[in-house]
Formats: C-alpha cells, sequence, structure tokens
C-alpha cells in the first residue's frame, strides 16, 4: 500500500475554488466548498466525477495505450527497445539537474507516465499508473501559486495540444527562482500517447518560456540518432504494408547493425549547428 506522499498535503488545492485542502480519513475535502476528492493506494484522484469532456477522452486512450502495454509482446518489444536504441543522450543534463535539488524541495514531474525518478518526485499523469500520485490533466494542476521548486517535463509538450497552457501553469505553479527541466522531440517520428501534436525547435522552446527569466536550450539527442531512427522508420514503412508487426519487426532487424553509429553524436555535441537537426532538445529553465 502506498503512502501519500506528505509533500503533496502542503501544495494541493481545490480545482472548484482554489481553497485548501485537508486530509479526513482517506479523502482530501475543500475547507471551503466541501468538495470531496478521492484517494487510492496513495494516489489522489481529480478527474473521476470531472466534466471535463477532453480528459475523459485522454483517460480513455491511455487506458488503451495501459492495457497494450501489458500484453507480453509489448513487453518482449519494451525489453528489444531499451537494448536496441537509437537514442543516445549525449550530456547527462537530467542527472545534473537532479543534483542541484535539495532534499526538502519540492519536485513535481508533469505527464511522468508509470516512471518515477525518485522517491520524493510528486508524479502527475492523466492515467493511473502505479506510480503516479495526482490524477490530472496537466493543464490546470491541483496546485496553488507559487509552491512547488522543481517541475520535470519530459517528452511531454509534443503530445498536448496546448502547450502554451501548460508552460503558463508551470510558471503559475513554481516558486521565484523554481526551475525545469523539459525535454522536446525535433527530429523524431510520430509517437501518439494518445496524439502527437508538434515537434519543436529551440526558437519555440524559448517562446514557449519567454515569461521565464532564463531558459537554456541544450542538445539531448543529436542528429545520428535523428538520421539512425528516420532509417529504421524509413525502410519499415517501405517493406511492410499495412502489417503492423512486420512493421515493428523490420524496424528492430534495421537497427540491429546499426544503432551503435548514435555514439558518434559526441563528435558533434559542442557545434552550435546540430541543435537545428538532433533528435531532441532540452531546456533548462528559471522563472
Amino acid at each position: 500500500m502506498k503512502d501519500i506522499n506528505p509533500k503533496l498535503i502542503r501544495i494541493l488545492e481545490c480545482q472548484s475554488c482554489n481553497s485548501n485542502l485537508k486530509l479526513v480519513e482517506s479523502n482530501f475535502v475543500c475547507v471551503k466548498c466541501g468538495a470531496v476528492l478521492s484517494t487510492q493506494n496513495g494516489m489522489v484522484d481529480f478527474i473521476n466525477g470531472s466534466s471535463d469532456k477532453r480528459q475523459m477522452e485522454l483517460r480513455h486512450q491511455k487506458e488503451e495505450i495501459f492495457y497494450f502495454n501489458t500484453t507480453i509482446k509489448a513487453r518482449l518489444y519494451e525489453i528489444g527497445r531499451k537494448i536496441i536504441t537509437c537514442d543516445y543522450v549525449v550530456k547527462d543534463y537530467f542527472n545534473e539537474f537532479l543534483g542541484r535539488i535539495k532534499k526538502d524541495a519540492i519536485v513535481v514531474e508533469l505527464g511522468s507516465g508509470n516512471k518515477r525518478c525518485t522517491e520524493d518526485i510528486i508524479n502527475v499523469d492523466i492515467f493511473p499508473f502505479p506510480n503516479v500520485d495526482v490524477l490530472s490533466d496537466i493543464k490546470k494542476t491541483p496546485f496553488g501559486d507559487n509552491t512547488v521548486d522543481y517541475v520535470i517535463i519530459d517528452a511531454v509538450l509534443e503530445h498536448v495540444p496546448e502547450p502554451q497552457t501548460v508552460c503558463k501553469e508551470i510558471y503559475r505553479i513554481l516558486k521565484p527562482g523554481g526551475m525545469v527541466f523539459c525535454v522536446v522531440p525535433l527530429i523524431h517520428q510520430y509517437h501518439g500517447y494518445p496524439k502527437h501534436y508538434f515537434n519543436i525547435t529551440e526558437d519555440g522552446l524559448l517562446h514557449l518560456f519567454n515569461e521565464f527569466s532564463t531558459c537554456e536550450v541544450k542538445l539531448y539527442r543529436g542528429p545520428t540518432s535523428a538520421i539512425i531512427s528516420l532509417i529504421a522508420e524509413y525502410l519499415a514503412l517501405a517493406f511492410s504494408g499495412n502489417n503492423n508487426n512486420l512493421y515493428m519487426a523490420i524496424r528492430g532487424a534495421v537497427l540491429i547493425p546499426i544503432f551503435w553509429v548514435k555514439y558518434l553524436d559526441k563528435l558533434w555535441c559542442h557545434s552550435k549547428k546540430s541543435t537545428r537537426i538532433c533528435n531532441a532538445l532540452c531546456a533548462i529553465v528559471t522563472k
């Protein structure tokens, strides 16, 4: 049984009236309007009972994805994908970012999925994966203004139709001087979980975070990773027809002899021009 993260109790607020919530037995209750938020296995639910049609549609779509990800075939694919992959992080800016975080800080990961970076991080997602702490749409989170020290949003902005709204929400919940770690794709194939709306350039990141005091954009996965990924996708498309299983098999077969070439990105990581054709960018942002 997972306990409610004690840091969560300090920052939650009612989404209806923006008042404080108090923990009564196993539920959160709004001190002003009396709204009741249920909890289950340490997870606070801000979606069940919501009238937001889009939230419910997204949740249904993620339920389908979650079901698919529990099949034996999907699990075997995931194991293979982690070993034979075009993904290569040139410099580990993420762990550098984690290293800056003080022990008592409040850290929120938006669109976390089922991964948990550290036990202290508050995971927010629209689907109740086992590692999620708060069920909520990230465009309107149940956190008070200026309550969060750090926000992580890793490969999420491309999946929301209004990334500007999400960035404004991050600005709202962050304390002055608070920091964001954001990863976005640039030269990357479509990957709908459940939808894929945008790939984002350096200019796009600077625009999305233009209200913040600083936004430093870095190469995250380089040009070689982008090329290898596109080659594998292209050949799989060319020879699989409409057979999805064959598509995945061909893509994997193509990657086996060439995936190691991604390490050439170490040679290009110092060139600013590499951010123009790279696989992914990251931004380290300060409010």
